[in-house]
Order: C-alpha cells, then sequence, then structure tokens
C-alpha cells in the first residue's frame, strides 16, 4: 500500500512539472501555438484516477525549523544597549553636602564693617581752624561780590546840607560833560565826570577838599584833585565851584551803556582836611555818592 501510494504521488509530481513546463513555453513563445502533449504525458494523465486528481492538494513548502541555540555560559555576555533617554539626568545637588560641612564649622564671630576713627587733639584743633578759615573766606567773597554788583544802591541824593569838621556842604551835583576848553585831561576822553560843590554861605570856614573819581571797577580814574577853600570860599572867589576827572569814557557806547545798566555806576568820594598841606592820614571822608547819567 504504501509503495502504490509513494508512485501515485511520484507520478503526480512528474505531471506536475510537465503542466509547469507547458506553462513556461506558453509565456516565452511569442503567441506560438502549443502542439499536442507528448503520448507519455498523455498515457500518464489517462492513468490517473479522478478522484486522485481532485483532491490533490497544493504543494507546501516544508517549514525551515531554526535551531535554538542555547546561550554559551562560558562566552561573553552580550550587553543589552538600552536607547538614551531625552530627558537629562538630574544632578546631585550639594547643598546638603555644603550644610553638613557648614555646620560643622566653627562660627566666626561678626565683625562691623564701620570702624571708628578717633582724632587726637592737634587734628581737631587743625580741622576747626581750616572750617573757620573757608567760613570767613566765603563770607568776605561775599561781601566783595554783593559790593560789586549793588554799587547802584548808594544814593545818589545826598542828606544835604553835609556838614564836616571843617566846612558845611550846602549843595553836591553830579553829571558828565565833555572836556572841551578844559585842561590837564588825557589824550582820548570824550565824556568826562564832573562834581559841583557849594559850601554854605556865611561860614567863614578854611581848610582843603581832595576829590577821586572811582569807575565800577574799583578804580580810581584820572588824578587826585585837591582844592582849597579860605573864609568859606574857594579860589575863584565863590562859594561854588566845578571839579571834573581828568579822565573818562573815550567813546560814546561806553556812556550809552553806563546810562542803561545801573551796575556800571561811577562815584565820587570827597574828603576834607584842616589845609592842603595835611598828609594823607588826616584827610577824612566827608561825602560819597554815584555821579548821575545826565550828560550836560
Amino acid at each position: 500500500m504504501d509503495n502504490s501510494e509513494n508512485t501515485t504521488t511520484r507520478k503526480m509530481r512528474e505531471t506536475t512539472s510537465n503542466l509547469e513546463e507547458i506553462d513556461l513555453w506558453d509565456i516565452e513563445g511569442d503567441e506560438e501555438e502549443i502542439g499536442e502533449p507528448s503520448p507519455e504525458i498523455r498515457q500518464t494523465v489517462d492513468n490517473l484516477e479522478p478522484t486522485e486528481i481532485a483532491t490533490e492538494t497544493p504543494k507546501q513548502e516544508p517549514e525551515i525549523e531554526v535551531p535554538h541555540k542555547s546561550p554559551d555560559l562560558n562566552g561573553p555576555l552580550e550587553k543589552k544597549i538600552e536607547p538614551e533617554e531625552d530627558t537629562p539626568r538630574a544632578q546631585p545637588t550639594t547643598t546638603s553636602l555644603q550644610s553638613d560641612s557648614t555646620s560643622n564649622a566653627p562660627e566666626e564671630p561678626a565683625t562691623d564693617p564701620i570702624k571708628k576713627v578717633s582724632l587726637s587733639l592737634i587734628e581737631k584743633v587743625s580741622l576747626g581752624l581750616i572750617a573757620i578759615s573757608l567760613l570767613g573766606l566765603a563770607v568776605w567773597g561775599y561781601m566783595f561780590l554783593y559790593k560789586q554788583n549793588n554799587l547802584s544802591n548808594l544814593e545818589t541824593k545826598l542828606d544835604l546840607p553835609v556838614e564836616g569838621k571843617f566846612a558845611t556842604i550846602s549843595d553836591f551835583k553830579t553829571f558828565w560833560q565833555n572836556p572841551e576848553g578844559l585842561t590837564g585831561i588825557k589824550l582820548g576822553a570824550r565824556i568826562i565826570p564832573t562834581a559841583s560843590i557849594t559850601l554854605s554861605e556865611g561860614e567863614n570856614h578854611s581848610g582843603a577838599f581832595r576829590v577821586y573819581f572811582i569807575n565800577a571797577k574799583e578804580e580810581s580814574v584820572g588824578d587826585t584833585i585837591t582844592i582849597t577853600f579860605d573864609q568859606g570860599k574857594f579860589d575863584n572867589g565863590k562859594n561854588i565851584i566845578e571839579v571834573s576827572a581828568t579822565d573818562g569814557f573815550h567813546r560814546e557806547a561806553d556812556f550809552n551803556g553806563y546810562i542803561l545798566d545801573e551796575s556800571l555806576a561811577w562815584r565820587v568820594r570827597v574828603l576834607e582836611a584842616d589845609s592842603v598841606n595835611a598828609s594823607g592820614s588826616d584827610f577824612k571822608q566827608l561825602l560819597e555818592t554815584t555821579v548821575d547819567p545826565i550828560r550836560e
């Protein structure tokens, strides 16, 4: 029985292979007609029983079994590589270590960053003298600037009459004039200051006046003028006289600025003494006032 089955199976395989060859001829041929099968093929097909053909199952390829390889215990172990994680690993913190190390360390005493510096007696005295000197310098500078910037605060009108030790002035006027016809005037002066002095009538005093004209810079302008009076009369035989400076403004624009700006005011100062031969220290101030911005 086994031999007959093997024979039948072998015949079926031969038939199947022959049919496959016929199919290949049909594909490779260029639409050529396939002839009648050979007598051997026909005889083989006729001998096959119908049941055998119907029950033939398609050929199945045998499964290839892969032999299971047991791991070699003596060989090197394979290391399993795992994919790296995207998230960074947490770094170990050193807070606890630091806290432990600092907790065991001895505590340092707190130090005061501000150190008190003690001064000696000499240093204190020196600083006090420097402070007093600076304060005095500041006061002097303030007074000087105040005086320079407030020359116009001088009263332009005197409280007449002005009574002195050697004479009494009943009237005093100031103005500006051209120096034409006057002698002793410096070259180039075009406008000069002038003062008119009037002695009180009925007095028989004798003495001398010294007159100074001072500009806005506290500088004496021109020559010092000295005039004498006797028995209440000047050298001209009258109780009134005009005294002009020997220098003044050399430009008209300077005088125009003088009119507009009161800080540029000039002053006239009158000193008196008992005679013209008296020393400079014997002359005492009788009056001082500003020169009016009037031109005659």
